[in-house]
Order: C-alpha cells, then structure tokens, then sequence
C-alpha cells in the first residue's frame, strides 16, 4: 500500500524528495507525491558555492525545508542549506522506517496471499503515527495485531515473526537521582572517581545531585543494572560522604 500523501506540503515542513536535474543555478526535485520542487543555488548551502554538483547528484534522496507554496501556479521552492542534520537525520529515518514495515507486509502477502485492507492500515497509522511504530509496539504486545483484522491466527504468527527479522524493539531509558555529599578537600576528585562507569551514564545535574542514566530495550533489566551500579557507588562512598538515592 503506497502512503497517502498532501497535495502541497506546507511552509517550514521538513520534506524528502529525490533530485531529478541539475543546472548551473536551479536544483529540481521530485517530492514524494510527485509534486515538483525547486532549490535556488543560494538555497543549497552556505557561503559561495563554486560547483553545484559538489553538493547534489540526480537520484539522490535529499530532505529539504519548504520555503514558498503558490499552490495556483503549482511552485514549491526549498532548500536544503536550512534543514538542520538533525531534521535531515529524523526525515532519513522516517522514510527507512516507513520502506521497512512496507517490505514486511509485502513479504507477508507473498507468504500468506493476504492483502491487508488500506482503509484499516490508515487507521493505525492514524492511530499510532505510523506503520512501523505500530510493529514497533506489537513487539511489546503480540495482541495488537489483531487491530489488523487478520482472523488466521497462524498468519498472525507469520506476519509477527515478520516483524521480529525486521523490526528491532524500542529502546527506554531508565534513570535515578543520587544525592551525594562528602566534606573531603579532594571530595570531587573522589566523587569523580567512583562515578566513572562504563556501564551507565552518569549526569552532573547541580550539586549534590547526579542523574544516572542507561537506555536499553528492556526496562526491567535496565533497572536492574542501573540499581545494582548505585548500590556500588553507595558503597564505595561508605568512609568518604554520604549518598542516597533521591525519591
């Protein structure tokens, strides 16, 4: 099932398209819809530019932000220098994403001749943003997928397995405060010193608070190791200060 998508984007969005020719001053581009875009040379990037081609190639994905819409004349004009990387990386990401949990139901057709309706994909995307978060979701909860309306619980297995070769689950972060007070001259080298670990992330909030941190695909777990890393910091401080964890 292709991705419903806007007519027009609108002013300041974040869009991916493909680069489709290049001339000395003008970069067009085709978005995602079919919708053609242009990017002036001064929208490119900064500074002077001495060769256009230095920077863009026909056939490349680039993720660009719209600058102008004249929806009468059918113009869209954007550029590539304003989107940030970090809005560049999230819209690179999306289209992997959303390439990935295509490829898993076309896999599924193909194993089970099941054809999934349009109308109930649309609405968990509605529903969860997109197609691959809610994959991403079921991975935590297999009995999501029955909003699929597939009656075969066997396909439903298939399709699941699908979903574990190609999707890999969302990642938590788990933290906890340490209040941590010593009134030795070298009590910050000290403190320094036993909270250097590999195993988490330890994060100077004010004094005396420390944040420690782990991300992981498993909260449980996470909370495990995170609770066992404070208990050894805690007892490492046991003749230099006081520690405690801060509800």
């Amino acid at each position: 099932m292709k991705e419903k998508l806007k007519k027009f984007p609108k002013e300041n969005e974040i869009v991916l398209c493909t680069v489709s020719r290049i001339f000395p001053t003008t970069v067009f581009c085709t978005l995602e819809n079919g919708n053609e875009g242009v990017i002036p040379i001064s929208e490119i990037a900064p500074g002077r530019i001495r060769n256009i081609r230095d920077h863009v190639k026909e056939g490349k994905k680039v993720a660009c932000k719209v600058l102008r819409v004249d929806e009468e004349k059918g113009h869209i004009t954007l550029s590539l220098r304003r989107a940030t990387l970090r809005e560049k990386k999230e819209k690179i990401e999306q289209y992997k994403k959303a390439n990935n949990a295509q490829a898993i139901l076309k896999t599924f057709d193909s194993k089970t001749k099941i054809k999934i309706d349009d109308s109930v994909l649309e609405e968990i995307k509605e529903k969860y943003n997109s197609l691959f978060d809610f994959f991403q979701n079921s991975l935590e909860d297999k009995n999501k997928l029955s909003e699929l309306k597939i009656k075969d619980s066997k396909k439903i297995d298939v399709l699941f397995d699908l979903i574990k070769e190609r999707v890999k689950p969302k990642k938590v972060k788990v933290s906890l405060i340490l209040e941590i007070k010593t009134s030795l001259p070298d009590g910050v080298e000290k403190i320094k010193q036993i909270l250097n670990t590999k195993k988490i992330s330890v994060k100077y909030i004010s004094a005396p608070l420390y944040k420690l941190e782990l991300e992981s695909e498993n909260a449980k777990e996470a909370e495990k190791i995170l609770n066992a890393e404070a208990e050894k910091i805690i007892k490492s401080f046991k003749n230099l200060g006081e520690v405690k964890i801060k509800q």
